[in-house]
């Protein structure tokens, strides 16, 4: 009897410790607006829970008026209307529900439990757009999982609804979706140029250039171009909200002397304590309102030290951060140096997921204007000198390279790729034209003028 007693207390433990987990995971992903709603249904179903500012919630919300006011009202002044494009209040896309679908699908899979842990872990670290940013190599080491087992993970993972994610960029987005159709030769086609001639579709008058490149008819190529359009680019966004929300930054950037240091907007975090009245209820309940009252108050102090867990890591992780890329706050984006979440959480002694629940859907303040702080993370490739150049910093030079070309004589990708190992850069040609379609460059041929 006593082993029995034993038992059901240590599941009930291993439970309640679970349910902690979870909620401490769940609220450091949440963004600020999501956790005040988060916070006001805590407090609506938890008597023992209050503000710890009665008119906190009232000062939140007449801030976050003014500040949509205050948007409003320069749009008008710049005659753009109600577009939803300025650098200052972005427009709220973030995921609230896409992650809960895609582990819903986890466990409807026969399985093992290692396979279905690693794809948890891929789950919780994908964008809001539904990509996976992280590499192989990167996952493999935050998961103590060989990179065979994380690729056949993030094939699972690809398999799910909504086609699309799992994805590393927009091209292998695209061609999962279009993969998922029925066999064709418009099919065929439209991977094909998904994959070799992205950048030449945004371009007016595309199709007669492209029949004559593949061999076909224009009508063909309009066809492949029309399935194209059928496929969503970014496939985690189908699960946001409908209504419109304004962005809060949950940091901001100070510049202190020769310095910028950052600042967790604790004033805009929900602050909450227990009733006072708790000790008193306690003593006076019956037996069966003490054990509820017990259950009350270890949900709330769980709330609150999952809420404050919240803020001293997005504490910590914008501090390595903002320090390592300071450069981008004298030159903007070209100043961004290479930095990975791997290389934060191994910084930090936190696991990668840690730090990437902690950056998903927040925002920081800087002087240069509202900034998702995932775009602080950026690939980088190795130079002659060592050091590390950023994906960002190579297309600076390869757009400055194009922009000074002679127009009789444009530079071709070996002849970019050939300058930038001259000055310390080792890029391959395929690299170079990977970035100049992405930067809406055609190729030299079509620039000759």
């Amino acid at each position: 009897m006593r082993q029995h007693v034993e038992l059901v207390l240590a599941q009930q433990q291993r439970l309640a410790m679970t349910q902690t987990m979870q909620q401490a995971v769940a609220i450091l992903q949440m963004g600020t607006i999501e956790l005040w709603d988060f916070t006001e249904t805590a407090i609506l179903e938890n008597p023992l829970l209050e503000w710890a500012q009665d008119d906190l919630r009232a000062q939140f919300e007449q801030s976050l008026a003014t500040t949509k006011r205050e948007w409003r009202e320069r749009q008008r002044l710049r005659g753009l209307g109600q577009r939803e494009d300025a650098a200052s209040l972005l427009k709220d896309e973030r995921v609230t529900s896409l992650a809960g679908a895609l582990r819903e699908q986890v466990g409807f899979l026969a399985i093992h439990e290692r396979t279905a842990r690693i794809l948890r872990g891929l789950i919780d670290c994908l964008d809001e757009r539904g990509y996976l940013e992280l590499t192989t190599a990167e996952l493999a080491s935050a998961f103590h999982a060989s990179e065979l087992e994380i690729e056949s993970a993030r094939s699972i993972l690809q398999g799910f609804e909504p086609r699309g994610v799992g994805a590393r960029d927009l091209r292998e987005c695209l061609v999962l979706q279009l993969l998922d159709r029925p066999s064709s030769d418009v099919r065929t086609l439209a991977i094909e140029l998904v994959n070799s001639h992205l950048a030449t579709l945004a371009e007016s008058g595309y199709a007669k250039g492209l029949a004559r490149q593949l061999k076909t008819t224009a009508d063909r190529v309009e066809e492949a171009v029309a399935m194209i359009r059928t496929t969503d680019p970014r496939p985690g966004l189908r699960y946001t909200q409908n209504e419109t929300g304004y962005i809060v930054p949950d940091v901001s950037v100070v510049h202190v002397g020769s310095h910028y240091v950052t600042v967790v907007n604790d004033w805009a975090v929900p602050s909450l304590r227990i009733s006072q009245m708790y000790e008193t209820c306690l003593k006076r309940g019956t037996r069966e309102d003490q054990e509820y009252l017990k259950r009350q108050w270890m949900e709330a102090k769980t709330l609150i030290r999952s809420i404050d867990a919240r803020q001293r890591t997005l504490q910590r992780v914008c501090d390595l951060m903002v320090e390592y890329q300071e450069d981008f706050f004298h030159q903007g984006p070209s100043g961004l140096r290479p930095l990975t979440m791997k290389a934060v959480a191994d910084a930090l002694h936190l696991h990668v997921s840690t730090v990437s629940r902690t950056v998903a859907g927040k925002y920081i303040q800087t002087p240069r204007g509202t900034v998702e702080l995932r775009r602080f993370f950026v690939n980088g490739l190795p130079s002659a000198q060592g050091d590390d150049i950023s994906s960002t910093q190579l297309q600076g030079m390869i757009r400055r390279m194009i922009e000074q070309e002679h127009s009789a004589q444009p530079l071709s990708d070996r002849e970019i790729a050939e300058r930038l190992f001259a000055m310390g850069n080792q890029v391959s040609r395929r690299t170079v034209a990977k970035y100049r379609e992405e930067m809406g460059f055609k190729a030299s041929s079509r620039r000759k003028r």
